[in-house]
């Protein structure tokens, strides 16, 4: 071989690697503008539909960036407003932001941490400001849609522009995970930091019992029959399906009520709340006295819980205590505490 033709080949050695390397990137370059037209066009029809749905959603500017590493669904000024028979709220903010990775579209993480109003119309018109440092929320879709969800919120505070007070003012942290499991349960797993009741929002003897701010809530449940619940929001529907709500282990610290439950609930035929509940109290002593001084309890039932109390199974959760819900009323152990009445309305 000459020396002519080892230097040709040699400098295709190097040529080639350049050439599949550039033949790659044009087509990536190709296939990531071909998406993001798709997916502005589907942004595009999605509020279309909605707005023929007798939503009327409005936003200044649509558009998709994020070029190379992702792709990013930017709306810039929304201002959406759901019909009446859905509630007739309205939402209104600076910007949302949709992102999602090129090998994976069915995964988006939109960020919401632009301040955001929020009015009601029902029952009276009010007006709520939300703002939080971080809030992003996480969809996960697949063949029968949506099938993950995720939100992440810290430092968020909620403010009023117009209408009574709010019941929670702040929130410190928020950590939501669902799925969706076996076609019609819906597992969440959740933990809440420093949420923080307004006493203006909230007329409730249980902040003068156990405090403003509910230190931690680690809560793990499961919602069953979840599509006859989600389909339309009609609870009533969803207890003659058979819907149950399963609790698994959440714990609360909230001052001196230190508690983890358990146990599963539902609805009756009155749509009244019925089941069972296991509270494991840390210091049932401590909770009892605060019950009874902030008059949520009377004397009698008082001295009646403290002795279901020494005689309950303790375990490394603290002492259990059954609760039950049945034809409207709230009991632990026989004891007869109060009422909830009927969900059909709410």
């Amino acid at each position: 071989m000459n020396r002519e033709s080892r230097s040709g080949s040699i400098a295709w050695q190097f040529l080639m690697p350049l050439i599949v390397l550039s033949g790659l990137l044009i087509a990536y370059m190709a296939y990531w503008f071909l998406a993001r037209g798709e997916i502005l066009a589907w942004a595009e029809n999605w509020v279309e539909a909605q707005n023929q749905a007798g939503y009327v959603i409005e936003y200044d500017r649509l558009r998709v960036g994020g070029f190379p590493l992702r792709f990013e669904l930017i709306a810039d000024g929304i201002d959406a407003t759901a019909p009446p028979h859905e509630g007739g709220w309205s939402i209104r903010t600076d910007q949302l932001t949709a992102s999602a990775m090129p090998y994976d579209l069915t995964n988006w993480v939109i960020d919401m941490s632009a301040p955001l109003d929020f009015e009601s119309i029902y029952p009276d018109r009010r007006i709520r400001h939300f703002e939080a440092s971080t809030a992003r929320l996480n969809i996960g879709s697949g063949g029968q849609g949506t099938q993950r969800i995720g939100l992440i919120v810290d430092d968020l505070s909620i403010s009023v522009l117009e209408g009574g007070a709010v019941p929670v003012q702040s929130i410190a942290s928020l950590r939501i995970d669902g799925e969706i499991r076996d076609g019609d349960t819906l597992r969440v797993q959740s933990e809440i930091t420093d949420l923080v009741f307004n006493r203006d929002g909230l007329d409730t003897p249980l902040i003068d019992a156990f405090g403003q701010t509910v230190d931690h809530i680690d809560a793990d449940f499961s919602i069953l029959r979840w599509p006859s619940l989600a389909s339309n929001g009609d609870i009533a529907n969803w207890g003659r399906d058979r819907g149950r709500l399963v609790i698994d282990s959440t714990r609360i610290d909230w001052g001196e009520a230190n508690l983890t439950i358990d146990g599963d609930l539902g609805l009756d035929s009155a749509v009244q709340p019925e089941g069972h509940l296991s509270l494991y109290f840390v210091d049932p002593d401590a909770v009892i006295a605060r019950l009874e001084t902030a008059n949520l309890i009377n004397r009698d039932n008082a001295r009646a819980m403290r002795l279901l109390a020494q005689a309950a199974p303790r375990d490394d959760r603290g002492s259990a205590l059954p609760l039950s819900l049945r034809r409207g009323g709230v009991y632990i152990g026989p004891l007869r505490l109060g009422h909830t009445g009927s969900l059909a309305s709410n």
